[in-house]
């Protein structure tokens, strides 16, 4: 017989009971065993962009020194040309032979040497309708170089007895010496950022490399050999970024580190005296330097030009037949003088190599021959006419 106090206890368990049941009959359904993995990475393919297509050699512009074969006994001349060969214009008509051609920065002048007798620099704007004689002066005024703004324009003259370094405002204004010494200071080239200008003498008894300051201040001695007069040195060449200067010593191509302040020689031809290396010319990257390179180059040597890593972890690397190299503005092409030897006769004709698909074509096709040495200089890309 239950009693009173089971009965109130069986009671409470009942409801409790109850509401358990209650209880699970609200909760939401689950499904048994469901498990939510969590999520996994994903890995998407790095595709890399090709790179764009150069810009077609009809986009491009060039200048170069032209001359008729001699029998005639013609000038030569400086002619503009688009790089793909088209639309030729003749821009001088003036007599002597002309060297050093190089476009000002803003690409609307072009400044060469004229030797009729008496060496002076020229500039003509790009359409040939205004042209200068910048020295006027008896002596023997060549190798012009614009400073990076365009505004001023170094070069070297021997009308104080031997060659020094001058600089003169873009109109021929101004005229000073900047080295003022009783050796032999030539080949200039400015910093990219014109604070400073490097160059080769041979004040100190030997020749070697050294910078001043734009006016002609501080002037420092930053590398230099035992024996060798100025054709053993040439260039210099300063590197887009201003962080090196490239130059040939004895046969070889050296790379100056403005920072470190050390050289090293990246390229390891033989026998000095044997060949010739010229044409020093940077990539726009500052990566690479082109020159040109000949055995024997009395008689009928062939030039090649070759392209270096100016660190000189890749080696020289042949690039076409030639002598003058020049980078185009966007370092896609390679321009070169490509001299060609007959019997009785020498043609030189302007090419291009386009160093991505490693084309080779002809500028020129017989109708106006380059001057050997002096090669083809490319139009800055900031032209607008």
């Amino acid at each position: 017989m239950l009693t009173k106090s089971t009965l109130r206890l069986f009671t409470i368990l009942s409801a409790t009971l109850l509401l358990m049941y209650t209880a699970t009959l609200d909760a939401p359904a689950q499904e048994d065993n469901l498990t939510i993995p969590s999520p996994s990475t994903v890995y998407i393919p790095l595709v890399t962009a090709p790179d764009p297509p150069p810009p077609p050699l009809s986009s491009l512009q060039v200048a170069y020194i032209s001359f008729p074969m001699r029998s005639d006994g013609d000038p030569a001349q400086i002619v503009t040309m688009q790089a793909d060969g088209t639309n030729i214009t003749q821009l001088t008509n003036i007599p002597g032979d002309k060297y050093s051609l190089e476009w000002s920065p803003d690409g609307q002048w072009l400044s060469f040497d004229v030797n009729d007798g008496n060496s002076e620099i020229y500039v003509v704007t790009y359409d040939g309708l205004n042209l200068a004689n910048l020295t006027n002066n008896p002596a023997t005024d060549r190798s012009a170089v614009w400073s990076p703004n365009g505004s001023e324009i170094a070069f070297v003259s021997d009308r104080d007895g031997n060659p020094e370094i001058y600089v003169m405002n873009n109109n021929g204004d101004a005229q000073t010496n900047l080295t003022n010494d009783p050796g032999t200071d030539d080949w200039p080239v400015w910093s990219p950022d014109g604070t400073q200008i490097a160059f080769i003498s041979s004040r100190t008894g030997t020749f070697g490399l050294y910078i001043m300051q734009s006016d002609g201040s501080n002037p420092v001695r930053l590398a230099d050999a035992q024996g060798g007069g100025t054709w053993a040195w040439r260039g210099p060449s300063w590197s887009p970024d201003g962080r090196s200067i490239a130059y040939m010593l004895n046969g070889n191509i050296h790379v100056f580190n403005v920072d470190t302040q050390e050289s090293l020689k990246v390229t390891s031809f033989d026998s000095f005296g044997s060949y010739s290396i010229g044409g020093i010319n940077w990539s726009a990257d500052s990566t690479d330097v082109a020159f040109s390179h000949s055995y024997n180059v009395i008689g009928n040597s062939t030039p090649n030009v070759y392209i270096v890593s100016a660190d000189g972890t890749q080696s020289s690397a042949r690039v076409m037949g030639g002598t003058s190299p020049k980078f185009s503005p966007g370092g896609e092409y390679i321009a070169a003088n490509v001299v060609f030897r007959g019997t009785t006769s020498l043609a030189i004709e302007v090419y291009v190599t386009n160093l991505r698909t490693q084309e080779t074509s002809a500028m020129t096709n017989g109708s106006a021959n380059a001057r050997l040495n002096t090669g083809v200089v490319w139009r800055p890309l900031s032209t607008r006419n």
